[in-house]
């Protein structure tokens, strides 16, 4: 249990509402002298101490914040939604709309930082954490992409969500990815890969609560599709790898140590990394305005699963 350092040769357990050691004799007349101070017309501004909570890493499991770091480098990664065949010397825009179930882990971590902040209650971290447990993260995301001959491509997306934005105002989300084809043909099978990075960042702020969510998401990808006229159906498999922080701020507790006496905020900086196979596969339509359409689903062993589309124009 973490226990705040309020004087040499005394320590304040919390919840116990006591003090391990009885202060000294000397703190005693001194507090009394200060007391009396104002009565004899002297004036006196002490500066009142702040407790400070040690560092709570060490009360939380790794798999936690591996959990953490995992759905939202998975969830909220850059996906190209394109076939293995090559754009040309072709511009495209687009917009993407994804939802994506967490992994499976993340109910686990959710009891697991319920039960924590409930003070180590396995009932009420359960209790907590079936009720904050997301059935799916929904994605959006603006796309940009160019063709640079046959057989390269280049593509970002991003999101920003303004500060004026309630609650998770200052988000950022970038990602990219180069494809390449290794094997084209003109009326049969193509094949690609495609390395993609991702960068999020994901701050949340409720009522002095603060949670940030920094990730890096590495993934390469094979690919492989056959156009048919205005369709490309294509297949593929990838790899991710994911890391990054995740950091709390939490408002002080409601603890009365002495008159006066302050607790600073909570903080808590924790790492966490996480990799998966997944599977995906879709269909991108051209129609003769040039207006494009892509479907696509990917599926993933460990949780994960994902549905999407991204709607857009190729110029």
């Amino acid at each position: 249990m973490p226990q705040f350092e309020l004087a040499r040769g005394s320590t304040f357990i919390p919840n116990s509402g006591i003090a391990s050691k009885p202060m000294s004799a000397s703190v005693l007349i001194l507090i009394s002298t200060l007391c009396l101070l104002p009565r004899l017309g002297w004036s006196f501004d002490p500066v009142l101490p702040t407790a400070t909570i040690p560092d709570l890493s060490s009360y939380v499991a790794q798999t936690t914040p591996d959990s953490l770091i995992k759905t939202v480098g998975f969830c909220m990664d850059h996906k190209p939604y394109e076939p293995a065949t090559g754009l040309g010397n072709s511009f495209d825009f687009g917009v993407e709309a994804t939802v994506v179930q967490p992994p499976n882990d993340l109910a686990a971590a959710l009891r697991s930082l319920a039960a924590t902040a409930s003070g180590g209650s396995s009932d009420s971290g359960a209790s907590a954490a079936s009720s904050t447990t997301l059935p799916f993260v929904p994605s959006l995301r603006v796309h940009l992409r160019r063709g640079f001959g046959e057989r390269l491509d280049i593509g970002v997306s991003s999101l920003y969500i303004p500060s004026t934005i309630p609650y998770a105002g200052n988000s950022l989300w970038l990602g990219g990815d180069i494809k390449y084809m290794i094997y084209k043909q003109e009326e049969g099978v193509n094949v690609a890969v495609r390395a993609s990075y991702n960068s999020n960042n994901l701050i949340l702020q409720y009522t002095g609560y603060a949670l940030s969510l920094k990730t890096v998401t590495i993934t390469p990808q094979f690919i492989v599709s056959r156009k048919i006229g205005f369709a490309d159906p294509y297949l593929g498999i990838g790899y991710h790898y994911t890391y990054g922080t995740v950091r709390a701020t939490v408002p002080s507790p409601p603890i009365t140590l002495l008159p006066g006496v302050s607790i600073a905020p909570v903080s808590l900086s924790l790492d966490g990394r996480g990799t998966d196979l997944f599977f995906f596969g879709g269909i991108s339509l051209l129609s003769i305005i040039r207006l494009r359409l892509t479907l696509e689903g990917g599926y993933n062993p460990s949780g994960g699963n994902y549905m999407g589309t991204k709607l857009g124009f190729t110029l």
